[in-house]
């Protein structure tokens, strides 16, 4: 039979620490332990898929979704192919031009 690996041995200081914390909580020391350690994990999982950024470009990516430049013609062209392949079915949502784009028509390239 294989042996099993024994427990986790801690200091006396943090075993009163996480005794302490887990009372406060009114909890077993271990589930206190269990939920620290999925919470640590849970952010070290989400943590890559934040995107931080200053202020400055905070406002630049806002306004570049409030204000989209114009499709270019290779984005036009993949509009046209999509329609193509799709016949004209394009999900029926409209993409509605921001402002800033007066000058722009609403046209089936603005679909998504």
């Amino acid at each position: 039979m294989p042996e099993r690996p024994s427990a986790t041995h801690i200091g006396t200081d943090l075993h009163a620490l996480l005794k302490r914390a887990a009372e406060i909580r009114g909890i077993t020391m271990t589930d206190f332990v269990v939920a620290a350690v999925q919470e640590a994990a849970q952010r070290t999982v989400a943590q890559p898929e934040v995107i931080r950024l200053s202020l400055a470009n905070s406002e630049r990516f806002a306004e570049a979704l409030l204000s989209p430049p114009p499709p270019s013609p290779a984005l036009e062209r993949t509009f046209a192919r999509r329609r193509q392949l799709l016949g004209g079915a394009c999900g029926g949502r409209a993409v509605q031009p921001g402002p800033g784009s007066a000058n722009r028509q609403t046209t089936p390239e603005y679909r998504s």
